[in-house]
């Protein structure tokens, strides 16, 4: 033991001193070199400090797509020259009802450099809200600055300059790589979404298919990737393309609109994260989307759904290019090579479980086709570390088995506890919400069922009873009290039936051509009759006629319950309807107008809450705003409190042209 002991201590000397002898003749061999080498680094870094980049993201950076690709790009800037100096900025995008602050928001960041002595040498654009945005800027100064392009699409829209309805906008699509001579891009790398292969595998894959249906969500993402569809398809004879367009359409809307979709169409998937009531999604969501009608197929256009919801699709690898976008950088600011615009390889991608479903072969895909999710055996996973372990590894791995099989089992018992406690209070909230929501109602409605009830019965009595002898006009005046008074009633039960219907899904909308104008002067002339306060009426319009597709019934429920609303709450003074038609819009607007007691500006969105009443001793549930709110969003328009307005109240309302 000593002799090996020995043997050890002398090796160990031996390579030491070997170790140190090849470290003094390195430095006395590269001593020449290192000193030539730091004259250049000194300039290099006087050049870095000069010349630095401003990174721009569409996202917060704590998301994870973004702060994965901004790692990736800073860790490799610093490997190739750490010294030169990144700026980071973020246009903090959240939906696509920003789209008009956009351009702003992006002149605000790069003015804050441009003109200043820290004006970047050059400027990188990650996603497609930073590309899109500064590719719609008009300014020379911006278009001359150099720019580096990544996490985008190769197809872009323009952001409009003024007012435009992100609900209905149809922007047209154009390339970045061939569209854009303007601007100064350097290098960048792309994402091509190749719809013509997707539809040829869909009809290679179905060829049943008579139909297609788009997918696209409320993000500017979904507006783009439809804008790119109908760019590709023009021309394209027999091909039926219907949209599911998540601007217009909530979350169970969009699943109701899949659940009616016929067999023989192919449902594709562009972007779905966020509806028209700005809800993103839930981990569910695939879940629910694919149970919403099984039968047809789904493929995906961008990658979005390749999680047990799409079969397959032809879409870019979406790999962080951070390195990649680093690397041109940093070759453009020290030796000013412009390596152009790149596409990331795209690839044939398929859920081995929705092939099951479908009963699709492998021997049927493209070649080069990637199969995601197949299941791996234990052995085929293990099979190496098996072989060489022996008797003890297996021993030792039964063990680690029968250890992690009560592990897991009790942190999924534990899991499931958890759940069923939270679905629990859930459940109790809910029950308690109901509980307390039925309370209000009863309450509500017994105290407004009870004051006409109260009128009638009491007015009747006396008109029949034989005790008491009245006059002609005591009997007309009653009887007129009595009819007023079963008028509120029944409009107070229309209104809790109307609202019943809406929260069961069994109102209906039914739309026919009307034209408004006489509409509104039977409306106005209803309400002259029965108003019996020192009040008149007029109506403002710009044509003789005007013919819409509506549902009449709802329009004048609408009008009606806002012209009783003026009614109630003025005691003199004129009541105006005023419609005005936008055809830019593509909107008409009408407006009621009145004298009376006005409306806070604090209250203007509380008003149309359910049984929200500003003025408790007026006569009223609080239905009747709510249910004009719910009639006029289903007739496609907006109703709002013009808080402009100080004679008194006006609402506004919007309706489709």
């Amino acid at each position: 033991m000593i002799l090996i002991k020995r043997i050890y201590i002398l090796l160990f000397l031996q390579t030491l001193f070997l170790s140190v002898a090849n470290v003094i003749m390195a430095q006395n061999n590269n001593w020449n070199i290192g000193k030539m080498a730091d004259d250049d680094s000194s300039l290099m870094n006087n050049r870095a400090e000069s010349e630095g980049i401003l990174y721009i993201c569409s996202y917060n950076t704590d998301s994870r797509a973004t702060a994965a690709t901004l790692e990736a790009f800073v860790k490799r800037c610093d490997e190739l020259q750490p010294e030169r100096q990144v700026t980071i900025e973020s246009m903090e995008c959240t939906g696509l009802k920003e789209l008009l602050l956009l351009k702003d928001r992006m002149r605000g960041i790069l003015d804050k450099y441009v003109d200043t002595d820290r004006k970047p040498g050059l400027v990188v654009l990650t996603g497609r809200e930073a590309v899109s945005t500064f590719m719609s800027l008009k300014e020379q100064k911006y278009k001359s600055l150099p720019i580096v392009i990544g996490a985008c699409g190769t197809n872009l829209v323009t952001i409009p300059d003024d007012k435009e309805d992100y609900h209905t906008w149809q922007p047209s699509s154009y390339n970045l790589r061939t569209d854009s001579h303007d601007f100064n891009i350097v290098g960048g790398v792309l994402q091509y979404f190749d719809i013509e292969k997707n539809l040829q595998l869909v009809r290679q894959l179905f060829p049943k298919t008579t139909k297609f249906c788009l997918l696209t969500d409320n993000s500017l993402g979904g507006v783009t990737m439809q804008a790119l569809v109908k760019d590709k398809i023009r021309g394209m004879r027999n091909l039926k393309m219907e949209y599911i367009d998540g601007r217009l359409m909530s979350y169970s809307d969009m699943l109701g609109k899949i659940k009616l979709l016929s067999e023989t169409t192919a449902l594709l998937l562009g972007t779905w994260r966020v509806d028209c009531n700005e809800n993103f999604v839930i981990g569910s969501s695939s879940a629910q989307i694919r149970d919403a009608n099984p039968n047809i197929p789904m493929f995906s256009l961008s990658g979005a759904g390749m999680d047990n919801l799409a079969i397959g699709g032809y879409y870019p690898d979406f790999r962080h290019d951070g390195e990649r976008l680093a690397e041109i950088c940093i070759a453009y600011l020290t030796k000013y090579e412009t390596q152009g615009l790149v596409y990331i390889s795209n690839s044939y991608n398929f859920d081995y479980r929705r092939l099951q479903d479908f009963h699709l072969s492998e021997n049927n895909l493209p070649d080069d086709s990637n199969v995601l999710n197949r299941p791996v055996s234990f052995i085929d996973e293990y099979r190496e570390w098996l072989i060489g372990s022996g008797i003890l590894a297996m021993i030792l791995l039964i063990a680690q088995i029968v250890t992690l099989h009560f592990v897991v089992k009790f942190r999924r018992m534990k899991e499931a506890l958890q759940i069923q406690s939270q679905e629990l209070i859930v459940a109790k909230d809910r029950a308690e919400e109901a509980n307390r929501m039925k309370s209000a109602f009863l309450a509500n409605m017994s105290h407004e069922i009870r004051t006409p009830l109260n009128s009638i019965v009491g007015f009747s009595n006396l008109l029949s009873s034989d005790q008491m002898e009245l006059s002609k006009e005591e009997k007309i005046h009653f009887s007129d009290i009595i009819k007023q008074n079963s008028d509120i009633l029944l409009n107070l039960i229309n209104d809790v039936l109307d609202l019943s219907r809406i929260e069961t899904g069994r109102m209906e909308i039914k739309k026919e051509d009307c034209d408004i104008i006489p509409m509104c002067y039977s409306i106005i002339e209803s309400m002259k009759v029965t108003c019996r306060k020192p009040i008149s009426f007029a109506f403002l319009h710009e044509r003789s006629n005007m013919l819409i597709s509506t549902d009449e019934t709802r329009l004048r429920q609408v009008l009606v319950n806002l012209f009783t609303n003026s009614v109630k709450f003025s005691e003199e003074g004129t009541i105006t309807l005023t419609v005005a038609e936008k055809p830019e819009e593509g909107f008409i607007y009408f407006s009621v107008t009145d004298n009376g007691c006005g409306i806070p500006k604090e209250d203007a969105e509380r008003v149309f809450e359910r049984f929200v009443k500003l003025d408790q001793f007026k006569q009223g549930t609080g239905l009747g705003l709510q249910l004009c709110q719910q009639f006029i969003t289903r007739l496609g328009g907006k109703i709002w409190v013009d808080t402009n307005y100080t004679q008194g109240a006006k609402f506004v309302f919007t309706h489709p042209n």
